[in-house]
């Protein structure tokens, strides 16, 4: 089962890859980019590339704060969990039901 996984995952990073050499052939016009800095001249495949990336960057940024809230939440409630299982540990031994 693991090698059609792998061979799906070669097969789509084939496919990205190939569509990423045509869109990069099919734009090579070099275009002027304006920012708060300057201006500079780049070709459009190269400015996809770049904005792809930083859109990647951003959202991998994004997920790692959302994961980390979530860690943190899930650290709380598993010390909340802890600390009733404890009492309900104490309450079981005043009442003399210790079953576990």
């Amino acid at each position: 089962m693991l090698w059609i996984k792998s061979f799906f995952v070669l097969v789509v990073a084939l496919a990205v890859l190939v569509c990423g050499v045509v869109i990069f052939m099919a734009n090579s016009q070099v275009v002027a980019i304006n920012y708060v800095l300057g201006t500079t001249e780049s070709p459009l495949s190269i400015v996809i590339v770049w904005a792809f990336t930083a859109g990647v960057a951003l959202a991998v940024l994004i997920g790692c704060f959302v994961v980390l809230a979530l860690r943190w939440r899930m650290a709380r409630l598993r010390s909340t969990v802890d600390n009733q299982n404890q009492e309900i540990g104490i309450l079981r031994k005043k009442s003399g039901q210790d079953v576990r």
